[in-house]
């Protein structure tokens, strides 16, 4: 009955055809018992998701009593599972129900993150009892962000549970297509053989990596072995919600995860050596770098340009200043010329001048 309640959901999600959900609704309030299933979200139980998404949908509904009581059920399965009630932690603190660990707590782990986020914060902006409900926000929120820790690492083993995320990652997960096996013999006679390992073998050839591990047993134990299923297989359900979650913290969470600090704390701690910060982001350290080169650069290149000006100037002055230098040389030259032109000339005029008086009185005297 929930994969039915589930399809007629999605259908309605999918076309807005309110046809479904009101045929949804029909049938989840007609099933017996249908609010005290406590059970995680898995690909043979649906009723997590159904009353997560349900008080979704109805959140707005003009039916205020109806989104009351979907809201009513969501939180009493969603409150069982954060108080302990329905379902028990290993000593590491991941959520523990009979086997595929992590799968289960992936799954609820998005139940609460997605009503979290979808229906408590929208009412907490209108509501009059804001802080009970942001108190109940951090619950659902901070057991979803432990369990997503204790995946990738913060956990008695420090074992992180995603294949290829780091140097500890499971190398052996149970997948025909993931260890390059071409028979379940060779598997079995030599399952620790790596040569062909990750790869998916067909018309392209793609790396086995980022899958999450089927986890741990109650007591926070981990063998990574290939033939081991309950703790080294991967699969779609166990890897959906945990892809979401991811998707939760690239949009809503701001910091990086614990390890990213962890691996810079002990690649740079060498004896008295001070830890670096990890508060200083990558792009502050490329700016750091960057910039005071950029601005040298910009310096240098701004004093070579004035100087090849400045040269240039004085170049052009000294050009003018030679030509100045020649004209008043051809200016002088010429004065001279001109005064030795007219003195000759004068010289000329008075010998004319003495020789005209001379010719009178010589014709005076004959």
């Amino acid at each position: 009955m929930d994969d039915l309640i589930l399809s007629g959901v999605a259908m309605y999600k999918a076309t807005q055809n309110k046809a479904y959900l009101d045929q949804s609704l029909k049938l989840y309030k007609s099933t017996a018992g249908i609010s005290s299933h406590s059970e995680p979200l898995g690909w043979d139980n649906k009723w997590g998701a159904l009353y997560v998404l349900l008080a979704e949908l109805m959140l707005d509904s003009p039916d205020h009593s109806e989104a009351l009581e979907r809201r009513i059920d969501a939180e009493n399965y969603l409150d069982n599972i954060v108080s302990g009630i329905t379902v028990n932690k290993t000593d590491g603190g991941l959520l523990f129900w009979d086997f595929f660990s992590n799968q289960n707590a992936m799954s609820v782990s998005h139940l609460l993150l997605s009503y979290s986020t979808k229906v408590l914060r929208p009412l907490s902006e209108k509501s009059s009892d804001k802080d009970t409900m942001l108190a109940k926000i951090k619950r659902y929120e901070d057991l979803a962000n432990s369990q997503l820790d204790y995946i990738l690492g913060k956990n008695p083993l420090n074992q992180n549970y995603v294949v290829g995320e780091l140097s500890n990652s499971p190398k052996y997960p149970h997948s025909a297509s993931a260890s390059g096996f071409k028979t379940l013999d060779g598997a079995i006679k030599n399952p620790s053989d790596l040569s062909q390992a990750h790869i998916i073998y067909g018309e392209l050839k793609l790396t086995f990596l980022l899958a999450m591990v089927g986890g741990p047993s109650k007591n926070d134990s981990f063998s990574d072995v290939l033939l081991d299923w309950t703790q080294t297989e991967v699969a779609l359900d166990y890897n959906a919600p945990y892809q979401n979650i991811l998707a939760y913290q690239v949009m809503f969470n701001p910091k990086s995860p614990f390890y990213i600090s962890d691996l810079v704390d002990s690649n740079n701690q060498d004896g008295n050596s001070e830890t670096v910060s990890s508060s200083i982001p990558s792009w502050g350290i490329a700016l750091a770098v960057v910039l005071p080169i950029s601005t040298l650069i910009g310096l240098f290149t701004f004093l070579l340009i004035r100087h090849r000006k400045r040269k240039d100037t004085e170049k052009e002055q000294s050009s003018n200043g030679n030509s100045i230098d020649q004209e008043e040389r051809t200016i002088r030259q010429l004065g001279v010329d001109e005064f030795q032109s007219s003195g000759s000339t004068l010289v000329f005029y008075e010998a004319q001048q003495k020789a005209g008086t001379n010719s009178t009185k010589a014709q005076g005297r004959y």
